[in-house]
């Protein structure tokens, strides 16, 4: 592959690449020339585009041609902030996003006393297509979600409080998915969720709990039956010292979570560990040390680790290190 970058007195830069594949595994092989830039439209807005085009071939017979083309947008002053991230895809584009459409705009309205509202509209379409004769034939399963979010959000000194309840719509085709089905699979599913997100941030402490509580009304794989509800929780704290983090998940939440399932588990995900970090004889050894445990149940598993890390700073800019990693 080879790059080329365009530089001037902007923040960000524009590039040309080109990258060509080959892959004796899928018996496949690609040519693929993308670009980037980025534009200021003024003193309040920005714009970044990007797209490619593509070549796939099976090393003996067919052919595809592909394209991609995107941009973001922003947008800022002291009243509204507006996001919009916008990116489509043919199916046998070779890049990183394969056959998607992508769409996700978010509208801010600043108010008094560090208060805003917003509002937000995503939509993602994600259905890739492979060459009869890839060993990746099998693997082109489509999913779909629509998001549709009303967002309030308030700031009082060191806490910030967000409330943002929403319409999620998902859709997901699979087949051949580790004896899933021997056809092919349409599964849909609706709920209405809320997040609840909190931060609390000072020079000492640093804490944040984010939660994302939904009801699930019509779910079509029954996986679990639906009515259901389901809960997502991120939860870390960290000073100087310590700290803290746990991850809850209760129910599905993504169509593409139950690919997970093994048998008639119930789907739960339990983690949580503390972790430490040590400046120790005048700040010249350094030492970091994190453990976690997670419980698995929709495979009824469960997994411990302990990752640790020292760094002893010696004269003349050297360090000495050492690492731990333990499952």
């Amino acid at each position: 592959g080879a790059k080329y970058t365009f530089r001037s007195d902007l923040p960000l830069e524009s590039s040309l690449s080109y990258l060509h594949t080959n892959s004796d595994y899928r018996a496949v092989n690609s040519d693929l020339i993308s670009g980037k830039g980025f534009m200021k439209l003024g003193p309040k807005q920005q714009l970044w585009v990007e797209g490619g085009y593509s070549v796939e071939r099976l090393q003996k017979g067919t052919a595809k041609m592909a394209g991609a083309l995107g941009f973001n947008y922003n947008y800022a002053d002291d009243r509204y902030q507006i996001s919009s991230i916008n990116y489509y895809s043919t199916p046998y584009y070779v890049g990183l996003r394969r056959g998607m459409i992508q769409s996700d705009t978010r509208i801010s309205k600043l108010l008094k006393n560090n208060k805003s509202i917003s509002v937000r509209a995503r939509y993602m379409d994600d259905d890739p297509k492979y060459l009869p004769g890839d060993r990746d034939y099998y693997f082109n399963n489509a999913n779909r979600i629509q998001i549709y979010e009303f967002g309030y959000h308030r700031g009082k000194e060191k806490l910030q409080l967000d409330l943002r309840p929403y319409f999620m719509e998902q859709r997901g085709t699979y087949q051949d998915w580790f004896g899933l089905s021997d056809s092919q699979v349409n599964w849909k599913s609706s709920s209405i969720r809320m997040v609840g997100d909190l931060n609390f941030f000072t020079a000492a402490h640093r804490f944040s709990i984010q939660t994302d509580y939904g009801y699930t009304y019509r779910n079509t794989s029954n996986r679990p039956i639906a009515p259901f509800h389901s809960l997502r929780i991120t939860g870390n704290y960290n000073n100087r010292w310590v700290g803290f983090n746990t991850f809850i998940q209760v129910n599905p939440f993504y169509l593409s979570d139950l690919l997970a399932s093994s048998g008639n588990g119930k789907y739960r995900i339990y983690s949580f560990g503390p972790s430490s970090q040590l400046n120790l004889v005048e700040n010249r050894l350094q030492v970091q040390i994190a453990t976690m445990y997670s419980y698995y149940g929709f495979s009824r598993s469960n997994n411990f680790s302990v990752t640790a890390n020292a760094r002893w700073q010696m004269k003349n800019g050297w360090n000495l290190t050492a690492d731990l990693y333990y499952t």
